[in-house]
């Protein structure tokens, strides 16, 4: 089995910089690594989503490329 990724590791896969702009919005709903994203319900998914546009300033394409990079988890 393999190791789950940090959250910034991952964030970072997205994009350079994603982490530094980003991660505060998936620690606050309790995320910390890839194997947490796995697990990720939509209930949660919204909330990450509601403060990386609330509280990170997150546009919609930065929104449409972590939803991609979550949909490759699942």
């Amino acid at each position: 089995m393999e190791q789950p990724r940090s959250l910034k590791e991952w964030l970072e896969g997205i994009k350079p910089g994603y982490a530094s702009r980003f991660a505060v919005a998936f620690e606050a709903a309790g995320i910390e690594d890839s194997d947490d994203l796995e697990h990720m319900d939509l209930g949660i998914y919204r909330v990450v989503e509601a403060a990386l546009t609330q509280k990170c300033d997150a546009k919609p394409m930065h929104l449409k490329k972590i939803r991609l990079a979550i949909e490759l988890l699942i």
